[in-house]
């Protein structure tokens, strides 16, 4: 059978016995080298999935590429943004550009999980949190919120609830408890 042919084409040629029907193999998108297949959604969805992979630097080239046909998603320049704060280190100008998105398209988990990624970055983690669980009110199917808030960890209690938490006493009896009972 060719390659390139749909079922329903090579099913009508055994059907009809005949190659004079058939249409000529189409090459893929990965065939031609090109990981896209020119579809500006599906390109979104690479470059988020390269962001929510780690994959700042690579997922900053993606998204340049798309800025042009896709400029007025807000995605797109959240992507934009974040990865922008994530490579080169300043992370303020990442976090104001995301807010702003959020504050004007409020209805976009993806916002929530590229301003929540940088405020982990930046040492916000109860606000990287918060941030988290807003977008879950959106969607709360959202595979990439639910990972980041699964990779920052879950606290246990303090030892001695009425102190602190950086209270000396609950750190020595914390760091205590976690060599006895470990998580």
């Amino acid at each position: 059978m060719a390659r390139g042919t749909s079922k329903f084409d090579q099913m009508f040629q055994s059907l009809t016995g005949g190659d004079d029907l058939a249409t000529p193999p189409v090459e893929s998108a990965a065939e031609r080298g090109n990981p896209f297949d020119g579809d500006v959604e599906t390109q979104i969805q690479n470059a988020m999935a390269l962001f929510h992979g780690g994959r700042y630097a690579h997922c900053l080239s993606e998204v340049r590429k798309v800025e042009a046909t896709a400029a007025d998603d807000p995605r797109v320049a959240a992507l934009l943004g974040a990865c922008n704060a994530l490579v080169s280190g300043r992370l303020r100008p990442g976090i104001e550009r995301c807010s702003e998105l959020i504050e004007k398209t409020f209805y976009i988990p993806d916002l929530y999980c590229a301003l929540g990624v940088l405020l982990v970055k930046s040492r916000h983690r109860d606000q990287a949190y918060q941030v988290f669980r807003r977008g879950l009110q959106i969607d709360p199917h959202h595979r990439a919120l639910h990972s980041h808030i699964r990779d920052m960890g879950l606290r246990r209690r303090p030892v001695l609830r009425f102190l602190d938490r950086t209270h000396p006493a609950n750190q020595a009896l914390g760091l205590l408890r976690a060599r006895l009972i470990p998580a």
